[in-house]
């Protein structure tokens, strides 16, 4: 049998699974949802401070101190 035909079987048999169960894939779908909604909310954060966004050896930032006491 060659890998085209294994492959084109394969896929038969994955889209005819699909079709006959869509409760099976309904839960997969709600669980791993609701998985990447957990690891979202405990991963992933925003920084809003725009001094931390800019890094501090930037040559205007070393010579913040001094416009700041000329002014």
């Amino acid at each position: 049998m060659s890998l085209e035909n294994r492959i084109s079987n394969l896929a038969f048999r994955w889209g005819s699974w699909l079709m006959y169960s869509p409760f099976t894939v309904l839960l997969v779908v709600v669980v791993l949802s609701f998985l990447a909604v957990q690891y979202t909310s405990t991963h992933l954060s925003v920084n809003t401070d725009t001094a931390e966004l800019i890094a501090p050896d930037a040559p205007f930032q070393k010579k913040s101190p001094q416009l700041r006491k000329s002014l």
